[in-house]
This record gives structure tokens, sequence and C-alpha cells, in this order.
């Protein structure tokens, strides 16, 4: 196109193009007021809150405030063990526990369920163990006031780069166009570059599957079902997406930066030095000033539905829970494991003693 108004073959340009530096030596803007915002529009969904850190346990606390704990965990647990042995040596009547006790004892804390009774109440015993339940009552109160906050906050804010897309779930479909296409075929830029490999360039099979480049009318009702990112202008979506959405999925509506990250005013150009330049320079600022502009946009250039809806529950999913069963099955297999190990040191204790001389000589 701006081959044929270069070469004269042409007199205006009834489109729009972006503005690039080597093209104002060769042709005259006459009107911007289009505002050309692509980005990735989705729905959010569970799976997205999860993926992006929502629904994780391990979420309220930072790596340094778990290892501390853990250090500190060990700490008590040991000196739980040393001031028991004194204790027992000092106190003929006092036993000496086994290291596994301590730490049976030191998680029953943990888990609010209360000082074990065989445990000696000795005052250096107490001291310990009363350090113990502060650490844990403050601990706690942080810990659940973090995971009711974030349960009662706004839902999850799902990916908001190119950065964030590449790592989510999400299938990625793009706008039927030729500036997606020569993007991808022309870009030097890396992070484009593996948002290609990861998202575009994988086969996509089945009649289900939102096909790599499509049209908004096929991508809405994808995007209604949840876990699809459609890239293209965003006013071409909003519209259908006005239509199909109802109020709570309107609230659900996500958008993304794009591939294209500065704003870019879209300009309608003319050959340079053509004698039709000052005509709809002057036209164009005159519909300008009557409002015509302004109308048009209006109509036109539709802007992300507004989220009317009320309170709505979501629904805890299992994937949300889902470290709290890992750390169930964890437990069961290494109590599992135990048990076995457990049962094989009583039965070889058994077998010496049995074979043992002292054994036999009783018998006889």
């Amino acid at each position: 196109m701006l081959g044929i108004l270069g070469r004269n073959e042409a007199d205006v340009a009834a489109t729009a193009i972006f503005q690039r530096i080597n093209r104002h030596a060769e042709f005259d803007i006459i009107h911007q007021s289009w505002e050309f915002t692509s980005g990735f529009i989705y729905r959010i969904t569970p799976q997205l809150t999860s993926a992006t850190g929502g629904g994780d346990f391990l979420k309220p606390f930072e790596n340094s405030v778990w290892i501390a704990s853990s250090v500190t965990l060990l700490l008590i647990v040991t000196a739980l063990k040393l001031f028991g042995k004194l204790i027992h040596k000092t106190y003929e009547n006092e036993p000496d526990m086994s290291w596994m006790a301590y730490i049976l004892d030191v998680v029953g804390s943990i888990s609010q369920q209360g000082i074990p009774g065989r445990i000696s109440a000795r005052l250096s015993m107490k001291l310990v163990l009363s350090s113990l339940l502060m650490l844990v009552v403050v601990l706690y109160n942080y810990y659940t006031s973090a995971v009711v906050g974030g349960l009662l906050s706004s839902p999850g804010r799902g990916p908001e780069s190119v950065r964030e897309i590449i790592d989510s779930p999400l299938v990625v479909s793009f706008r039927d166009i030729g500036y997606h296409k020569i993007l991808f075929r022309e870009t030097q830029v890396p992070i484009i570059q593996e948002l290609y490999d990861k998202k575009v360039k994988p086969p996509r099979d089945g009649n289900d599957i939102l096909p790599v480049y499509s049209d908004v009318v096929t991508a809405v009702p994808f995007l209604k079902h949840g876990g699809y990112a459609f890239h293209c202008e965003m006013t071409e979506a909003f519209q259908e997406i006005a239509y199909e959405f109802d109020a709570n999925e309107i609230c659900e509506l996500r958008t993304a930066k794009g591939l294209f990250n500065d704003l870019r005013l879209m300009s309608f150009v003319l050959p340079k030095r053509s004698m039709y330049t000052e005509m709809f320079r002057m036209t164009m600022m005159r519909i300008q000033e009557v409002g015509l502009i302004k109308r048009t946009l209006k109509i036109y250039r539709i802007e992300k539905p507004i989220c009317q809806s009320g309170g709505r529950v979501n629904p805890v999913e299992f994937f949300g829970v889902s470290t709290a069963f890992s750390i169930l099955f964890a437990g069961m297999v290494l109590a599992l494991i135990l048990a076995i190990a457990e049962r094989l040191s009583s039965r070889k204790s058994k077998t010496q003693a049995d074979n043992s001389p002292i054994f036999k000589h009783k018998t006889r």
C-alpha cells in the first residue's frame, strides 16, 4: 500500500498505518485519532490462579521464613533432647525419651494438639515448650491472616505480561491478520521467539481446539469456556464479548500486555507534497471540531465491559488443597515405611534372642 502511494498511483491511503521514522520523509500525516492497543484477552480460572501462585499453601511465607522456621524447630527438638538427658541424669525418676518421641511432641505442638503429659514438668522443659507455643501462635496468626486475606480479596490477577502468558497453561490464539504472521516470521526479539516456539509452533489437532490464527467470532466462545488467550486489537473483541459473556463472566475477564508494548496512534497518509494534503487536513480538523470524530470513536471504539456483578463465592477446587493431600500422602507413606522397618527389626531381635546361648540353656 505504501509502495502504491510512493509511486503516485494513489492520492490518499484510506487505511491506518503505524508512524515510523522513515515514513515521515515520504508521506504526509493528515489525521491521528485511533489508538492501536493490542493485547491478550482471557478469562481468569482457578487453574490460572494456581499457576501464578494462588491456592498454594507455601505462598503466605517466603522461603526465608520457611527455612528459619525449620531450623528453629530442629533446634527446639535438640534442646528438648539435651535437657531431657540432663534431667534424667539428675533425677532418676525422670524418663529418657528417644529423639522420635521429642519430634512427635514438637509436631503435635505445632498442630495445636496440646503439650504431651509424658514430657518432664521441670522449669527448663516448660520454658522451651512455652517458647515453642509462642512461636506457633505468632506464625499461625500470620499464616491464617494471609490465607483468609487472599480468599476474601478480588479474584486472582492472572498473567499480565508476555512472560507470564508463556509460563501459564493458556492456549494462545492470534487474530488472523498479516502483522501477526509477519511478526513471528521476522522478529528478532527473544521473548516473542520463545512465545512462538512454545505456544504457536506446536501442532494442534481436534475440532475442540482454538486454531493458532482465528477471528473474533470464533475465539470468543473459547474465551468464555476458559483456558484460552486471544491476541488482537482489544476493541475488536470487546463488543462480541459483551454480547456473549454474562455478568459474572465479564468480571472474570482479564487482559495482558501484547506483542506491541507501546501505545501507537494510527494515521492516514498522503504522498509527500500532495495537492490534497491541506484539503484533507482542514476537512479532518473541521469534523473533529463539530464532534463527528468523537462520536465515531464512541460507536466503534468499544471499551472493556464493566463488571456489574455482585459478590460471588468461588468454590475451592482440588488443586487448591492439593498441597494438603500431598502432605497427608507423604505422611502415610512414611508411616508405612517406618511400620515395616519396625516389624522387620522386631522379627530380627526375636530371632537373635531365640538363637542366643542363654535362651537355649533356659530351654533345656
